[in-house]
């Protein structure tokens, strides 16, 4: 609850709040701008609202400046003190007991943290379930006809969401919501995908569908024709027929033969070290003997050059055969991490790359096609999910709906006979849908009638629902009767959480109860001279 606020701008500085009802009480004369609206915006601001600096021309801020409000919760028998400057209405500033500051955070965070207290694991923010009913002057949110409205703009889709959370049914009813928003947002993805030709769009019809499966089962026969062909028999592997199995395959079949190749180039190159036979010196001289003409010096050259000549081509050939072994334990390397891969393919090796090629051509059709089906069966399954997703929750919501009707006619019905003096008819409230509901009072469309049938409605959802707190401004009992709102404020007092009014001109309903009632719930009495802050800047100086 809101224990206190203080400014030292009041004119009474410290203002206490207790449980149930809390009057802020005008004059007799019910004169204006002496800061009985001011206040309840300034307590819808310590309930983390932005009303109350939210205006450009901000009379206040323009007559008194900026100035902090500091304001006190209590939850489970611990107090909170914060503060907020109006200078930067975005920041909430947690305070120690003298008021200095502990630690600043975002109007976001605060806000969150009244949830937790208020509304624990609730749906929705804080503000969002309270501000429809912290009805004020300037806050736009009094709509007869639309109680539930939390802003001018706003749906009747989000005010029945917000009851459903308020009578705890939202929560049942959240899974269902989520799961039909999921499917929508999953079906209008798939839409544009098809558009752009991410996903494939062939299949628009259940004709389409079943000519496809069709086709497919074709394609089928067509490979295990390719497979009849190539001699492939007792082969059920289609994973062999993969790209990366027939990459893999070339890849062998091109290592094997560079293999092949450079094992045949060995072989020729070791045939041709012949081991020659060296002509010595002693050799040569012999046979100066037989053939004493001969050049001995010349063909001793000639001898040396051969021997060179060999040298040359023996270290050549050397050289070569040892890069052919190096090449060739790279390609032993290469060779059997593959032949590994292959082996988890369960591929036998009599299948030739021409007939894997064909086989993975026609296994291509066979997957396009198999896709497009699966594309149309998902559409179809997203397309009955969200039908079936829509009926449960229709049938669950109504189930609810139904429920909150029942509950706040009855209890409008019950404050209705308790306010008024004679027998009349009660407000009706209709949910329609989750979209659309009615708020009326059958044969009664007067001014004053409307203004009370939103405070019975409002009353009806403080008692039944988690609502914690409620505020109506001084408007909203203007055109009501004297005897009618003495009755409402008798229901104000029977209630124990907290309800903040302003109210003036108490001693016209001739009510000494009435008057000694709202006297001893008054936690601020405001008139001429005693204004809120002090002075009136609506009044001419003279």
């Amino acid at each position: 609850m809101l224990v206190d606020i203080y400014c030292d701008k009041f004119l009474q500085k410290h203002v206490k709040f207790n449980d149930g009802l809390n009057v802020i009480l005008g004059g007799s004369k019910a004169n204006n701008s002496i800061g009985k609206s001011t206040l309840l915006l300034i307590i819808d601001f310590c309930f983390g609202g932005d009303a109350y600096c939210s205006k450009k021309d901000n009379d206040i801020r323009k007559n008194i400046g900026d100035h902090i409000i500091y304001f006190t919760f209590k939850f489970n028998n611990t107090l909170y003190k914060f503060a907020r400057d109006t200078s930067t209405p975005n920041i909430v500033m947690k305070c120690g007991d003298n008021k200095e500051v502990i630690e600043e955070m975002k109007i976001d965070i605060f806000n969150n943290f009244l949830n937790d207290m208020y509304f624990p694991g609730n749906s929705f923010s804080f503000r969002t379930m309270v501000s429809r009913f912290m009805r004020i002057a300037g806050k736009e949110n009094i709509h007869e006809d639309k109680p539930l409205k939390g802003f001018n703009s706003d749906s009747d889709n989000n005010g029945i969401n917000v009851l459903e959370e308020l009578f705890g049914f939202y929560k049942q009813l959240k899974e269902l919501k989520d799961k039909l928003k999921s499917l929508k947002e999953e079906s209008k993805t798939r839409k544009a995908a098809k558009k752009f030709n991410i996903i494939s769009s062939q299949i628009n019809s259940k004709k389409d569908y079943v000519q496809a499966l069709n086709e497919r089962e074709m394609l089928i026969e067509e490979k295990e024709e390719i497979f009849k062909e190539g001699n492939v028999r007792h082969f059920d592997g289609d994973a062999a027929f993969s790209k990366e199995a027939i990459e893999l395959k070339i890849q062998l079949e091109n290592l094997l033969k560079n293999q092949s190749r450079l094992n045949y180039r060995k072989k020729k190159l070791e045939k041709s070290l012949v081991k020659s036979d060296t002509i010595d010196e002693a050799e040569l001289n012999e046979l100066s003997i037989f053939f004493p003409e001969a050049n001995i010096k010349q063909l001793s050259e000639i001898n040396k050059f051969h021997q060179d000549i060999i040298t040359i081509v023996t270290n050549e050939i050397t050289t070569e055969l040892e890069l052919i072994d190096s090449e060739l334990k790279l390609l032993e390397n290469q060779i059997k991490p593959v032949e590994d891969e292959l082996k988890k393919f369960n591929i036998p090796n009599y299948i030739s790359p021409d007939v894997m090629k064909a086989a993975s051509q026609k296994e291509a059709e066979i997957i396009s096609s198999t896709s497009s089906i699966q594309q149309y069966e998902k559409d179809l399954e997203i397309k009955n999910s969200i039908k079936e997703t829509r009926n449960n929750l229709a049938e669950q919501e109504l189930s609810s709906i139904e429920e909150i009707n029942n509950s706040i006619n009855a209890e409008m019905e019950a404050i209705s006979d308790e306010i008024n003096i004679t027998r009349r008819y009660s407000p009706r409230l209709t949910i329609k849908s989750n979209d659309k509901y009615l708020f009326e009072t059958p044969n009664d469309t007067g001014t004053g009638s409307k203004y009370k049938n939103v405070i019975v409605f409002d009353l009806s959802v403080l008692k039944l629902s988690s609502l914690p707190v409620l505020i109506h401004d001084s408007m909203v009992f203007k055109n009501i009767g004297d005897d009618p709102v003495k009755n409402i404020f008798k229901q104000y007092v029977m209630e124990n959480k907290q309800v903040f009014i302003a109210i003036d001109k108490i001693e016209d309903y001739h009510s000494d109860e009435i008057v000694d009632m709202l006297k001893s719930k008054t936690v601020i009495e405001l008139d001429d001279g005693k204004e809120l802050f002090g002075r009136s800047w609506g009044n001419i100086k003279q």
